[in-house]
């Protein structure tokens, strides 16, 4: 365990119970978080002010008392000292978040006492109350008349009266005793006691200051702990919001979120819309329509099941790019999209750990993001996670407890579509499947893959029509969009499935080779190798697993070997597959860019291998 989850383990032990009996309803565990981002928090405000210690001394006491266990007169008066800089420091970090209004920002080249930072701080929340004293928000409507909210008034000018940090009556020179009895009486099981307690411990720093019993030194110790956790929950929504907009500036994310757009920025211009209807026991209750029509703040998360080329990880693409289009505009009020190809996952490799190495962070920074709901994962391929059983039974629970553990947080997830009852409800999520194309989506996939020429796509319309036999297969968009390809190279169309894939990657080499003028292609060589390296990676995993590109390489050399080919450049004949998108590379991986794919080749291999 770190110093900070002994020392939090330390206060929620000392002074939890203390705090619940005054509201049940005070999160001590979350505020101790935000407790600590507070003390770290960097002031980039000029100010007079010394903040920047205040997160060692306050470390360093906090440590002293609930790690070794020490408490003295110097431990305490520093603690209670640092009461006045704590306070400056919650005004600095609301003030550098926009939250005080611009005629109520103090002075900077002034070092002002705590007073005028303690009325500011009672400035800023305008959560007005209703006629029973809750919490009620401009917007809304609880406990109206006819639409209308019932605030409760100031008596004396009929202004609506705002929740604040402590009752503009309140004169903090009235006590300089923490023993004073009509204090203890006054504010009998409520925080302000412990304010006013910390602003007069606070103050006694500045005189001689007694000698104190064990007792009373913890009692003094905890009333200003408790003052300052107090504060912290009273402004835990902008505090939360500030930090979080802190944290997104002093990391860069845009190069990441940039590179992803730049990659999906193409076949994002021809999505198509697909339907999903929703999985039910009652056919008559499930929801259905386009994904984007379903996703809402009532469905946050959502688990979507097709057979191979329904166009799962398009629209998991898809919906991402939408995303890191909407971070790039506003990155302070929008989620941090993050895609992440389970296939690609390494053996004993987390999704956490994938998502960290994918932005570029630790991993305690993506638990950081999760509880703040201020990302939002996309998880492509349950079918695809092919290393051994016990390491894809640990991933999938690992999946199960990021949708238990952080209930708010969006998170997508795609599958292949079986008729297994286990796996089609293996996650406690709404599940969709993916319907087949109807006839205006397949209009509309021809229409922007003939870059919206109307002859064009009339003339292929035409074609795909024509072909009778294969019009089930044309409901699936890998097919169709191939389909569409092979038409306006060669005016016509396959009569297979197997046959549109091979002469759609025909169509593929053929013009590397003849367009590009690559001399050292041979369209039959490049097949046969690729055919080995499928069938090898078949042999061992069963799916279209991603491998290391020296054992990719390695592949394609004893292919060339087996078979009696001159030795070819693996390095080449890889390099050209991921270009022409036979292959996909992510870092130092290599796999086949659709399961389609790797399928075709294997059966070519058979050709080879048995004749």
């Amino acid at each position: 365990m770190t110093n900070w989850d002994l020392i939090k383990k330390g206060i929620s032990k000392e002074i939890k119970s203390i705090i619940n009996t005054i509201d049940p309803a005070f999160d001590v565990d979350n505020c101790l978080n935000l407790y600590s981002k507070v003390l770290k928090f960097k002031i980039t405000i000029p100010t007079k002010n010394d903040l920047d210690g205040l997160e060692k001394a306050i470390n360093e006491t906090l440590a002293i008392n609930f790690i070794d266990g020490h408490i003295n007169d110097d431990s305490v008066g520093l603690f209670c000292k640092n009461f006045e800089q704590f306070i400056k420091q919650i005004y600095y970090i609301l003030e550098q978040s926009e939250y005080v209004s611009r005629e109520n920002i103090l002075d900077h080249t002034k070092l002002q006492a705590l007073s005028p930072y303690l009325t500011i701080l009672n400035k800023i929340r305008p959560i007005y109350l209703d006629i029973n004293n809750k919490d009620v928000f401009e917007m809304e409507l609880a406990k109206s008349e006819n639409g209308i909210p019932k605030y409760k008034k100031n008596p004396e000018n009929s202004s609506k009266l705002y929740k604040r940090l402590f009752p503009c009556s309140l004169n903090f020179d009235s006590y300089n005793d923490v023993n004073d009895k009509v204090l203890n009486e006054k504010y009998q099981n409520d925080f302000l006691l412990y304010f006013i307690k910390a602003i007069i411990l606070k103050n006694e720093q500045s005189h001689q200051v007694p000698e104190r019993s064990r007792l009373a030194n913890v009692t003094n110790f905890n009333s200003t702990l408790i003052a300052e956790l107090f504060v912290i929950n009273f402004f835990k929504k902008e505090l939360a919001s500030a930090i979080k907009i802190d944290s997104f500036r002093n990391r860069d994310f845009d190069d990441y979120v940039n590179n992803e757009l730049e990659r999906l920025k193409k076949q994002s211009s021809k999505f198509v819309s697909l339907n999903l209807k929703e999985l039910s026991n009652h056919s008559d209750k499930g929801k259905s329509g386009f994904i984007e029509d379903l996703l809402d703040d009532n469905l946050l998360r959502i688990r979507i099941l097709g057979q191979g080329g329904s166009g799962k990880t398009t629209t998991l693409e898809y919906l991402f790019y939408k995303d890191a289009l909407n971070w790039i505009d506003n990155p302070s009020n929008s989620k941090l999209p993050v895609l992440i190809s389970l296939g690609n996952l390494t053996q004993n490799e987390t999704v956490l750990e994938n998502i960290a190495k994918k932005i570029n962070v630790k991993t305690e920074y993506v638990e950081e993001l999760l509880e703040t709901n201020d990302i939002k994962i996309y998880l492509d391929g349950i079918n695809e996670i092919v290393s051994n059983r016990e390491s894809k039974k640990n991933k999938l629970l690992e999946i199960s407890s990021l949708l238990e553990e952080y209930p708010r947080v969006c998170l997508i997830i795609t599958d292949r579509y079986e008729f297994d009852s286990y796996q089609n409800n293996m996650f406690n999520v709404p599940t969709f499947l993916i319907q087949k194309l109807s006839n205006n989506q397949i209009a509309e996939f021809v229409n922007k893959y003939c870059d919206n020429s109307q002859e064009l796509s009339n003339h292929v319309m035409e074609i795909l029509l024509s072909k009778k036999n294969i019009q089930e297969i044309l409901l699936r968009p890998l097919v169709l969009t191939r389909a569409i390809e092979i038409i306006k190279i060669e005016d016509d169309l396959p009569e297979k499935e197997g046959q549109i894939i091979e002469k759609f990657l025909d169509i593929l080499l053929k013009r590397e080779k003849d367009e590009k003028k690559d001399p050292l292609l041979n369209v039959n060589n490049f097949k046969l190798l690729l055919s080995y390296a499928a069938n090898e990676i078949w042999h061992l995993h069963k799916s279209n697993a991603p491998v290391h590109e020296f054992t990719f390489n390695k592949m394609l050399i004893e292919a060339s070997q087996k078979f009696g080919l001159e030795t070819s450049n693996a390095g080449y004949i890889s390099r050209i597959g991921y270009e022409l998108e036979i292959l996909l590379k992510n870092d130092e991986l290599i796999q086949f860019y659709h399961q389609s794919y790797i399928e075709f080749f294997c059966k070519h291999y058979m050709k080879y291998e048995y004749r």
